[in-house]
């Protein structure tokens, strides 16, 4: 057998063994949650913090004034949730949409007139 024949069959076998590397640690890494934490400003109690998305539903009951929640679900890549509260005089306010990815953190802040949202991206952006 050639030398370079060898070669070309040892730089094959590296490359298998390389991609057989990335793909075990892509298809077994650990995926960070997105991350919604609910803080409640407003003037009552929230009875019901509904989280949809588009794997699912979260959901959180009887969130104190001052009080905040932490909410995760995971995501397989892209995705959106809505936040819908309900408050414990009955009355309702539903948040906009939200795209989200894996590792995303919001903060819903709650008050009487509306629900304020702001987000932390992954530090790798």
């Amino acid at each position: 057998m050639k030398v370079r024949t060898r070669v070309g069959i040892i730089v094959f076998g590296l490359g298998v063994a390389l991609s057989a590397a990335v793909a075990g640690w892509l298809a077994w890494r650990p995926i960070p949650p997105v991350t919604v934490v609910v803080q409640n400003n407003s003037q009552q109690p929230i009875a019901l913090v509904r989280v949809e998305h588009e794997r699912g539903v979260e959901i959180v009951e009887n969130l104190a004034r001052g009080e905040a929640k932490t909410i995760r679900f995971q995501a397989r890549g892209e995705t959106s949730y809505t936040l819908r509260i309900r408050f414990a005089d009955g009355s309702e306010i539903n948040g906009n949409a939200h795209y989200a990815e894996a590792g995303y953190e919001f903060f819903e802040t709650v008050s009487d007139s509306g629900i304020e949202n702001d987000v932390h991206l992954p530090t790798r952006y």
